[in-house]
């Protein structure tokens, strides 16, 4: 099958820019990533109606994440400020608007805030992925999948907007720019730390930083977090009182860096992969690499919207019972019930994980870590490692 028109032959042969409507959501995200191209970001932001909100209109990026806002569990997590709303707002639109001004005659660029090639990056990334699981199919398929990726992503980063902002909001913390050799790193510390020993802590607890990687600012943002805490103020009638209880168990510290770097789907997969001994029969046949591929493909399809067992089960020579006791979707709560084993595990890494537990209770996802916890009780200890 012909690849489908790129939109980028002609500028690279200093030809005529295209006609950027006739362009696939794919091409035009391209222009952006590799050529800074403003007419396709324009073309993106002021026409391409590719959101949509529980099956409700199509809608542009903008109104998409101004509807997320309006949710519950973006009230909630928001706690129900308009304030934190709107910047949560601006904070994930910068995110896939902004584009580096062009300098003088040296070519440099000059850039405050987010760059949002980065983030059309990663989707042409995700793209790629899809597209190599998926030769054959017709182009209308893909830019139906390509939409359903990117709406994805922008869910995701609104709800990293949402967290940045009640941080800029916390009356003990105050925003850092802390430069180092490439550039800028703009990080959240506590008020209490002068800028002298600000930067002296960093130097000594943040290792190779690079303010060009991407997702650097997170990684030493969840550092901080991590050794300083994240302070907060406390009512007269909370002093003295125990400390919440976390729910669960408390991950071995290995692994809870594990998920604070390289993210829950991959520390699952390996923690499972490592574990393979004490898996189902079916599970054990696949192998380490297999099935830590298995965990990761998973993770990858419920991120995008389009996670289906048959397809997966076709896909790693599985049965369908077989991936369902291990990763069902259609697996709820009742007297006598067992999750799926993959959901016990990633459950009792939400519990005893307090960033993601709090995510979890916010976006209304708690009951059922709650639920997979308590119906796995009694499970047998090798399904639920």
């Amino acid at each position: 099958m012909k690849p489908p028109y790129d939109g980028m032959s002609s500028m690279a042969a200093g030809g005529p820019a295209p006609d950027y409507r006739s362009l696939s959501l794919i091409a035009l995200a391209a222009r952006i990533a590799r050529l800074n191209d403003r007419a396709a970001l324009g073309e993106f932001h002021g026409r391409r109606t590719v959101f949509r909100l529980r099956g409700g209109p199509a809608m542009l990026l903008a109104e998409f994440v101004s509807a997320l806002r309006a949710t519950p569990q973006a009230q909630a997590l928001l706690c129900h400020s308009q304030a934190l709303g709107e910047l949560a707002c601006d904070l994930t639109v910068d995110k896939f608007t902004l584009l580096p001004q062009e300098g003088g005659a040296d070519g440099s660029h000059q850039h405050v805030g987010p760059d949002c090639r980065i983030y059309f990056r990663n989707f042409l990334d995700r793209t790629a992925e899809w597209r190599k699981r998926s030769r054959g199919r017709w182009p209308l398929d893909e830019e139906v999948a390509a939409a359903r990726m990117l709406q994805g992503q922008v869910v995701r980063e609104f709800w990293r907007s949402c967290l940045e902002a009640r941080r800029s909001c916390n009356p003990g913390r105050s925003r850092y720019a802390w430069e180092v050799d490439s550039g800028v790193i703009y990080v959240w510390l506590p008020r209490w730390m002068s800028g002298h020993a600000r930067r002296a802590w960093l130097e000594a607890n943040v290792q190779d930083p690079a303010p060009s990687r991407q997702g650097e600012r997170g990684r030493v943002q969840r550092i901080v977090d991590e050794r300083l805490g994240i302070p907060r103020e406390v009512g007269l009638d909370e002093v003295g009182r125990e400390p919440r209880p976390r729910l669960g168990y408390d991950p071995p510290h290995s692994v809870e860096q594990d998920i604070n770097v390289h993210g829950l789907a991959k520390a699952i997969a390996d923690e499972k992969a490592a574990n393979i001994g004490v898996q189902r029969p079916a599970i054990q046949k696949l192998g380490q690499s297999r099935l830590r591929a298995l965990i990761l493909r998973i993770f990858v399809d419920l991120g995008d919207g389009c996670y289906e067992e048959r397809r997966i089960a076709e896909a790693f020579g599985l049965s369908r019972p077989a991936l369902s006791r291990f990763a069902g979707s259609r697996w709820q709560s009742r007297p006598g019930s067992r999750p799926p084993d993959l959901w016990v595990n990633v459950a009792r890494t939400l519990a005893g994980h307090e960033p993601f537990a709090e995510a979890a209770r916010a976006f209304g996802a708690w009951p059922g870590v709650e639920a997979a916890l308590r119906d796995s009780s009694h499970a047998q200890e090798g399904v639920c490692r």
